[in-house]
């Protein structure tokens, strides 16, 4: 028999399941477990970790890419994640700048008329693609702007 802190109650091991006692309710909760995640349980799991650690790189640069001044620190931890992503083959990319083609596989959010360009880009990046091995595991959601004709 397994402890845990008093506020969860006490883990009872048998077989293949796991009874978990929570003295604030009073309620027993049985959770089967599994031998190993699936493979589309790890898909999720990288795409949602890439997603997040997109969005984290996001708020710690500068529009040149290079980290603010004060987030020089933490920034390396984060470097230091995304390049493991990297070493096992994933790649994040957030497509800000980059001429649209409509046979760009993107989900595009919205179209929004802009003065300041000649040609479709993409102003703005909600998820980044994420590829593996050059193949996509997540579409990259976008904002477009568009020229005013």
């Amino acid at each position: 028999m397994d402890s845990i802190p008093a506020v969860a109650g006490e883990v009872h091991s048998s077989n293949n399941e796991s009874i978990v006692w929570s003295p604030n309710d009073n309620a027993m909760r049985i959770a089967a477990k599994r031998d190993s995640p699936t493979e589309e349980e790890w898909a999720k799991l990288i795409r949602q970790l890439g997603t997040e650690l997109w969005r984290l790189k996001m708020k710690m640069v500068d529009h040149s890419g290079d980290p603010l001044e004060e987030m020089k620190r933490a920034y390396r931890h984060l470097k230091s994640a995304l390049d493991l992503l990297a070493d096992a083959g994933f790649e994040i990319s957030d497509h800000i700048g980059k001429r649209y083609d409509q046979g760009m596989s993107l989900d595009v959010i919205a179209f929004q008329p802009s003065s300041n360009i000649e040609s479709d880009t993409i102003i703005e990046t909600i998820k980044p693609s994420i590829y593996y091995c050059g193949k996509p595991i997540q579409l990259g959601e976008v904002i477009i702007a568009t020229p005013l004709k």
